[in-house]
Parts: C-alpha cells; sequence; structure tokens
C-alpha cells in the first residue's frame, strides 16, 4: 500500500481527520479476515502516524473482537506504560481521546 497518500483524502470523526486509506486498511484487517482473529504489525518511519493507524485499528478490532491484545513495542512513546516499557494489554472498550469507526 501506498502510505505516502495516506493525508490526501480524508475523513473527519469527533473533530479529528482520519485518512480514507488508513480506515480502509483498518477495516480490511478487521473484517476480511477469517478466524483466527488477525496479528498485525504496524512499522514505518519515525512521524509516519504508527501510534495513530494504531489506535484506529485497535479501535475497529474492538467492534468486532470482544477483547483485543496490543504489544507496545514503542519504548520511546508508549500509550499505557511508562517510557522503557514493552508492554502487553487486553483491550476491551474502544480506547478513550481518539476517533473510532462506526460500523
Amino acid at each position: 500500500m501506498d502510505w505516502s497518500s495516506a493525508k490526501r483524502s480524508s475523513s473527519s470523526y469527533a473533530g479529528w481527520t482520519m485518512s480514507e486509506i488508513w480506515e480502509g486498511a483498518a477495516d480490511s484487517i478487521t473484517y476480511d479476515s477469517s478466524c483466527p482473529p488477525p496479528i498485525t504489525l504496524v512499522c514505518g518511519p519515525g512521524n509516519s502516524g504508527k501510534s495513530t493507524f494504531s489506535r484506529i485499528l485497535l479501535n475497529t478490532l474492538s467492534h468486532r473482537f470482544k477483547r483485543v491484545g496490543y504489544l507496545n513495542t514503542d519504548v520511546g512513546q508508549p500509550k499505557f506504560t511508562p517510557p522503557g516499557c514493552l508492554s502487553l494489554h487486553v483491550i476491551d472498550k474502544q480506547t478513550p481521546g481518539m476517533f473510532h469507526c462506526i460500523h
């Protein structure tokens, strides 16, 4: 997928602007997979939106699955723990502070 065009077209949710490409990718990962649930690695260069896309994907997955595992390996900018820590979280509801996709 060509992520360079990810910011060209977008839709807004609760004051946030989300790339239609990212929304489509999250939907594809979530709804095009069969049992078992998908395992996804999000990687890319600095300041490319990895954390934002991960949050979109986490929220989208939480619509389909009762619980979603989130392994945070970004020790410099963790989402749920102090800096310098790897963490595995089981999320059972929408993550606060970010838009979500409604299906």
